[in-house]
């Protein structure tokens, strides 16, 4: 009998067990990403999508909002992450830990606890759907709460437990660490440049490198990027000096020698301490003292703004050229192109056609990737002025739904197959959002076959805001497509797009018309 009795025991004891599980507080999820799991503190910031828990990145569903200087915090998912429990009825949002509760109305100044009302130093409030209510409220439940200032990361903290002084300082100069700075105080640490362009953004401020320093533009050396060491050194909080033929760097207790004046992002990173982002695609280079890891929207306005700095280097760069190549992809002939651009800095604009796309599919993840444009040169290199209706829709449509399945972008450019157009090849260009794009110099290079030969016809005829007609359908072409970029770019040439160069020179393209350069 004491058997049965010790066995009947055990089963109430783990169905017991059991049922407490499942009654346990659970993360909520909310639209913008959930807490994985119940920790013990969190960090939120102002304007960050970004928390920690227990030290660990996080989406948040709401960010820490402030207002009349009050730091509000999402209501539900701070619960959830401390262990907390949210419901919500008859206009009301209550929050319960343990014991204790707490349950806000918007637009309230205070909040009926247990025992008696809170009063709040701010209203609770919805904002972008998630209900917020300020932090320092939530004491009341027995957490800690502590809150920074906004020049010292804007930090809201919360804990199930008190945390003692050492412990406190400690989790909120790792979370700044990750969480990066506030982000108003960006311009003020940072430095935007872009490969071969002589201007610059610091403190907000666009400024051309000439007023800061005598260094050569940002540049390629190898697989290195260098970038001037007087400019980048104050965005990160140190002092350069030339000495003893060299550079001394001081700053943050520190001195540093630096032999030349341009150094690499990677010695940037590892001897400043600094913070490196890079994007192949616009050249653009972005130097931080504060990681912009958890920031992802900063990061990538600051690269895009980095990114168009070239467009200033209109009064500065001799002249402007689009290099086009018709015909391809052509498999390793397109790759070695593509190898010499890149490591020219040089950007260009693509006409590819659709059965070529099928056969040599190799590089098409490449061309956006590293700053070039994709556009349409028909499916089949048809004579689109010849072509039915359904032919000529036919050409353009299933060139573009490759394209567009492959890389993800539509082309709004088509060079037509030997440039002939009509009225309805330029209608049908016009209901689709596409331009009509031909050239204003040819060298015949597909004719010429000779690098030397298609070299000097490109260079002694080229002027501003040329539209250069090339194929990159033969080692030749390739060849002599790089010569002529290292022979102009000496001379103070830049090489981009057709839709940069458009930009460059104030014209907006539009669909239906014809454009064959931008010289004037």
């Amino acid at each position: 009998m004491k058997r049965s009795v010790r066995l009947l025991l055990a089963w109430v004891l783990i169905l017991a067990m059991t049922v407490s599980a499942f009654a346990l507080p659970r993360p909520q999820e909310g639209p913008g990403g959930s807490i994985p799991s119940t920790g013990s503190v969190l960090v939120l910031q102002g304007d960050s999508p970004w928390g920690l828990l227990d030290g660990r990145m996080t989406a948040t569903t709401g960010s820490r909002y402030a207002q009349n200087g009050v730091q509000l915090v999402p209501l539900a998912q701070t619960a959830a992450a401390l262990g907390g429990t949210v419901t919500t009825g008859g206009g009301a949002v209550t929050v319960q830990y343990r014991n204790r509760f707490l349950t806000f109305t918007e637009g309230s100044w205070s909040a009926q606890s247990e025992s008696e009302p809170v009063a709040l130093s701010a209203t609770p409030v919805t904002v972008d759907g998630v209900f917020h209510v300020p932090a320092v409220s939530l004491s009341h439940l027995g957490w800690t709460v502590h809150t920074t200032g906004y020049y010292d990361g804007d930090l809201v903290l919360l804990s199930r437990t008190s945390l003692p002084e050492d412990r406190l300082e400690a989790a909120l100069s790792s979370a700044l660490e990750v969480l990066g700075p506030n982000a108003g105080l960006f311009p003020s640490s940072s430095v935007l440049l872009r490969l071969d362009s002589r201007w610059s953004v610091q403190n907000g401020k666009t400024t051309a490198l000439s007023e800061t320093t005598d260094a050569v533009t940002p540049t390629r050396s190898g697989s290195a990027i260098l970038v001037p060491l007087a400019v980048c050194a104050p965005a990160l909080g140190y002092t350069a000096t030339p000495s003893d033929g060299g550079y001394l760097v001081t700053g943050h207790g520190t001195s540093l020698t630096f032999s030349q004046s341009m150094v690499s992002t990677a010695d940037v990173a590892a001897r400043l301490g600094g913070h490196v982002y890079l994007d192949d695609a616009t050249g653009a280079i972005v130097i931080s003292a504060h990681s912009l890891d958890a920031k992802p929207s900063l990061r990538s306005s600051a690269l895009k703004q980095a990114g168009q700095l070239t467009l200033l280097d209109s009064e500065l760069a001799k002249g402007y050229i689009a290099l086009t190549f018709d015909d391809g992809p052509s498999g390793s002939v397109t790759a070695t192109l593509l190898d010499g651009l890149k490591a020219r800095n040089a950007h260009a604009t693509f006409f590819l056609c659709n059965y070529r796309i099928s056969t040599f599919p190799q590089t098409m993840g490449r061309y956006l990737a590293e700053g070039h444009e994709i556009a349409n040169h028909s499916a089949t290199h048809a004579n689109l002025a010849a072509a039915s209706s359904s032919t000529l829709s036919r050409e353009i449509d299933t060139t573009n739904s490759t394209i567009t399945q492959r890389t993800g972008v539509t082309p709004t450019l088509l060079r037509p197959p030997g440039g002939a157009y009509d009225s309805d090849v330029l209608a049908a260009l016009k209901s689709r959002g596409m331009s009509c794009i031909l050239w204003s110099l040819d060298p015949q290079d597909w004719k010429l076959r000779n690098t030397e030969k298609i070299v000097q016809a490109v260079v002694s005829q080229v002027e501003d805001g040329d539209i250069v007609l090339l194929h990159d359908m033969s080692n030749a072409s390739v060849q002599a497509a790089l010569q002529i970029i290292d022979i102009l770019q000496a001379k103070g040439y830049r090489f981009v797009t057709i839709s940069e160069l458009a930009e460059i020179k104030g014209v907006t393209l539009q669909p239906g018309q014809v454009y064959r350069g931008f010289t004037d």
